[in-house]
Protein backbone atom coordinates (compact mmCIF):
# COMPACT_ATOMS: atom_id res chain seq x y z
CA UNK A 1 0.00 0.00 0.00
CA UNK A 2 1.53 3.25 -1.10
CA UNK A 3 1.64 6.18 1.67
CA UNK A 4 1.54 10.10 1.27
CA UNK A 5 5.34 9.65 2.05
CA UNK A 6 6.50 7.46 -1.09
CA UNK A 7 4.01 8.97 -3.47
CA UNK A 8 5.51 12.42 -2.81
CA UNK A 9 8.86 12.23 -4.27
CA UNK A 10 6.71 10.15 -7.68
CA UNK A 11 4.63 13.73 -8.06
CA UNK A 12 7.79 15.77 -7.31
CA UNK A 13 9.47 13.48 -10.32
CA UNK A 14 6.41 13.86 -12.81
CA UNK A 15 6.37 17.34 -12.11
CA UNK A 16 9.33 18.57 -13.08
CA UNK A 17 10.29 16.34 -15.49
CA UNK A 18 7.13 17.35 -17.65
CA UNK A 19 8.52 20.18 -19.43
CA UNK A 20 11.67 18.37 -20.53
CA UNK A 21 9.34 15.92 -22.69
CA UNK A 22 7.66 18.84 -24.62
CA UNK A 23 9.29 19.86 -27.20
CA UNK A 24 11.00 22.89 -28.12
CA UNK A 25 9.46 25.80 -29.90
CA UNK A 26 11.73 27.25 -31.64
CA UNK A 27 10.25 30.75 -32.83
CA UNK A 28 13.24 32.39 -32.91
CA UNK A 29 14.37 36.15 -32.35
CA UNK A 30 14.72 38.67 -34.87
CA UNK A 31 18.38 40.02 -33.96
CA UNK A 32 19.29 43.27 -35.49
CA UNK A 33 22.68 44.26 -35.93
CA UNK A 34 22.42 47.80 -36.86
CA UNK A 35 22.40 50.08 -34.15
CA UNK A 36 20.83 52.89 -35.60
CA UNK A 37 17.97 50.62 -37.27
CA UNK A 38 17.69 48.94 -33.66
CA UNK A 39 17.29 52.05 -31.94
CA UNK A 40 14.33 53.26 -34.38
CA UNK A 41 12.82 50.15 -33.84
CA UNK A 42 13.23 50.03 -29.91
CA UNK A 43 11.12 54.21 -30.09
CA UNK A 44 8.66 52.98 -32.46
CA UNK A 45 7.79 50.32 -30.17
CA UNK A 46 8.82 51.51 -26.72
CA UNK A 47 10.72 48.84 -26.46
CA UNK A 48 14.56 48.47 -25.03
CA UNK A 49 17.38 47.17 -26.62
CA UNK A 50 19.74 44.61 -25.40
CA UNK A 51 23.12 45.83 -26.42
CA UNK A 52 25.98 42.68 -26.34
CA UNK A 53 29.92 43.61 -26.48
CA UNK A 54 32.19 41.31 -27.66
CA UNK A 55 35.95 40.51 -27.64
CA UNK A 56 37.00 37.59 -29.02
CA UNK A 57 40.83 37.10 -28.61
Amino acid sequence: MFTRISTLPLLLLALTSGPALLPAQDEGIPWLDNYKAALQEAKLTHKPIFLEFRCEA
